[in-house]
């Protein structure tokens, strides 16, 4: 299992205008702090102009540290879903934004983008799932070209009205039926609707990467969430893929290399 840290542009990429040596240091950072691996935005990413995706492309090989995932796919100004679909405009993006996460060597592309899913108020239902499943095997084809796998995100009630429960998102992508198309679990997601750690054992065909935070969205041991629960789960069913910390930060730099610390012993003592 390998551990790692959802990133801010601002994180990575400084005021702007930095280099790829002053980039590479801050990526070291991340390493020094225990983290395996950062998980940059898709759509900041995308926004990046050519000049500064170099320097981060450039500094990511130079520091050897791993871009496994990216999240924040697509964005709410892009809806999947509904009368302002534009799925010539989603096509583009996707390709764009594939090509830039391809670039850093990403492997998995974190779909949660709950504005940019959700179902308008009166949207015949059936139609809306017919655009949903349409557009995820789209951008799944586009995914697989690149040897990079899309996994989709439940979300709690409050950010999307669909796709909320990680059993819910299993039995979507089993509808989808795309080898490039699976599934994350969020285990604060979860735990704000309710769900219990033991679907993962359901679930773990499909289950690719994994975020967590800690109770309230803090940053994990900074809160009451089990996570050895957690870990000792995704163990005992052979899960050794990535587990990535997404939360609300007080002082990142000072919290960050705690989270990641605690993470480890967590996972130690899962093992044990």
């Amino acid at each position: 299992m390998i551990f790692g840290c959802c990133v801010s542009r601002e994180a990575l990429m400084g005021p702007g205008g930095d280099g790829p040596e002053k980039i590479a240091e801050r990526l070291g950072w991340f390493r020094e702090s225990g983290f395996d691996f950062v998980e940059p935005g898709v759509a900041w990413l995308q926004a990046l102009q050519r000049g500064e995706f170099l320097a981060l492309a450039e500094a990511v090989e130079k520091s050897g540290v791993l871009v496994h995932a990216s999240n924040t796919f697509i964005p709410r100004e892009l809806p999947i879903v509904g009368p302002d679909r534009d799925l010539t405009r989603l096509k583009e993006y996707v390709k764009r934004s594939l090509d830039r996460v391809k670039a850093l060597g990403c492997r998995y592309v974190v779909f949660g983008s709950g504005g940019a899913r959700q179902f308008p108020a009166g949207y015949p239902a059936e139609r809306a799932w017919q655009e949903l499943k349409e557009f995820c095997r789209v951008a799944a084809d586009e995914a697989g070209e690149r040897e990079i796998t899309i996994v989709l995100e439940p979300l709690r009630y409050q950010e999307c009205n669909v796709l909320n429960a990680v059993a819910t998102g299993y039995l979507f992508v089993e509808l989808v039926a795309h080898p490039h198309f699976l599934l994350l679990a969020d285990s604060y997601h979860m735990e704000e609707i309710g769900e219990p750690i033991g679907v993962l054992r359901h679930v773990y065909p499909a289950l690719r990467h994994v975020h967590t935070a800690d109770t309230g969205r803090r940053h994990p041991g900074a809160g009451k969430y089990d996570h050895v629960a957690l870990l000792r789960t995704l163990n005992e069913v052979g899960y050794d893929g990535g587990v990535s910390i997404e939360c609300h930060w007080q002082d990142f730099r000072r919290d960050a290399p705690q989270a990641a610390s605690y993470l480890r012993r967590a996972w130690q003592e899962a093992q044990g």
